[in-house]
């Protein structure tokens, strides 16, 4: 019998960056497609809570659980902190042996036995939008950017564009890189109801745009196109805005699009509803005539991925990697700081015929192709 891989895998349930808390989901679900003697034995380097969270929505078999700093368990965790604040020992080692591999390192001490560390870097977006950054945090991604290029351990990239931005900024890198494509899981998704309607107030017909409220996701434009549309056209399609409220970059930010909405006239044509459920996101998405997604810069987005599965019209920046990432897709690009094409291209919506282009055995083959590409990090063999 072939010795089952064990790779440990971070895992940090967070509404500031939901993103990264659906990408882990989403590796583990993948995983959930290989045969059983290529599943992986998953070592959830995480708070007991977050395991509950994680083994309820995907249902992996292999699934076990470490605490996040290393020690073998919560009970030797305690007796450590206690120690330490006392007399400043441990008696408990925090490394984590027997590790095939970890994902996404981050240096931390009790990770470093593990034979393959993998780091991940999800985009380069300060190289590229300073602004939107405060010069501390550029020196301090700057800082670990390099630190990665230079070391011999492997890079994980989730697009060609990201690897393309990398070589471009550490030419002279040793890091060995992987682009692992993310592929999304669903189960069933429900019908939208008349409660859940009730619930966020709106009405039956709806765009959506789901990202987080942080000035590179670019709701502004939107809000522009909106105010063309109702000014030029009568429009009256409401467009339903999810996501974790607040910006730590920008605190303005939020304040600034409501205040937009307000001095134009359009409260009517939007909804921000904040963080909503994952599997109520995914219904409103589903039901959406279409999904928006405005963002300025991305590393691969969970939006598209779902939007993709769904086989939903998207209407989507021209930024380099919705290119790559839709490509024969239902899509529809826009200029990101052109709010009168994107108000074109939502006008244009009922004239396209929607395709169905991901049928169900293309989805399931790229969920995975994302689980194999995850294991062939760790096992070049596989």
């Amino acid at each position: 019998m072939v010795k089952r891989l064990k790779i440990g895998v971070i895992y940090n349930y967070s509404e500031e960056w939901i993103g990264g808390t659906y990408y882990i989901d989403n590796l583990v679900n993948a995983l959930n497609s290989l045969t059983d003697e290529k599943k992986p034995i998953i070592i959830a380097i995480t708070r007991p809570e977050w395991f509950k969270i994680l083994k309820a929505k995907t249902n992996y078999p292999y699934l076990k659980y470490q605490v996040n700093t290393g020690e073998g368990n919560l009970f030797k965790k305690i007796i450590n902190t206690l120690l330490y604040r006392t007399i400043g020992k441990r008696i408990f080692s925090r490394k984590i042996e027997n590790l095939d591999g970890v994902f996404p390192y981050n240096q931390s001490e009790h990770l470093d036995p593990a034979k393959i560390r993998a780091f991940w870097i999800a985009d380069f977006q300060e190289h590229f939008l300073p602004q939107f950054f405060s010069y501390e945090e550029i020196e301090m991604r700057r800082t670990a950017q390099y630190t990665i290029a230079h070391s011999n351990d492997v890079l994980v990239l989730s697009s060609k564009n990201a690897a393309q931005h990398f070589k471009q900024l550490y030419p002279s890198h040793s890091v060995k890189t992987y682009v692992l494509r993310f592929s999304v899981t669903h189960q069933k998704i429900g019908p939208v109801t008349n409660d859940l309607l009730k619930k966020y107030a709106i009405p039956d017909q709806f765009l959506i745009c789901s990202n987080q409220f942080w000035q590179h996701k670019n709701h502004l434009v939107v809000l522009k196109a909106l105010k063309y549309l109702k000014e030029n056209h009568q429009w009256e399609i409401p467009v339903l805005f999810t996501g974790k409220i607040g910006d730590y970059r920008n605190a303005s930010y939020y304040p600034n699009l409501l205040k937009f909405s307000e001095e134009n006239n359009i409260t009517n044509l939007v909804k921000f509803l904040g963080f909503v459920p994952r599997n109520e996101q995914l219904i409103l998405m589903n039901h959406a005539i279409t999904i928006i997604q405005p963002s300025l810069f991305e590393g691969w987005s969970t939006v598209v991925e779902d939007g993709k599965a769904m086989n939903k019209m998207i209407v989507a920046s021209n930024i380099e990697v919705h290119l790559e990432q839709l490509k024969e897709s239902n899509a529809l690009f826009f200029d990101p700081v052109n709010d009168e094409e994107l108000a074109e291209k939502l006008l244009a919506l009922h004239k396209i015929p929607q395709q169905k282009l991901f049928e169900a055995h293309q989805q399931r083959d790229s969920v995975k192709k994302f689980a194999t590409s995850f294991i062939r990090i760790f096992n070049p063999n596989t």
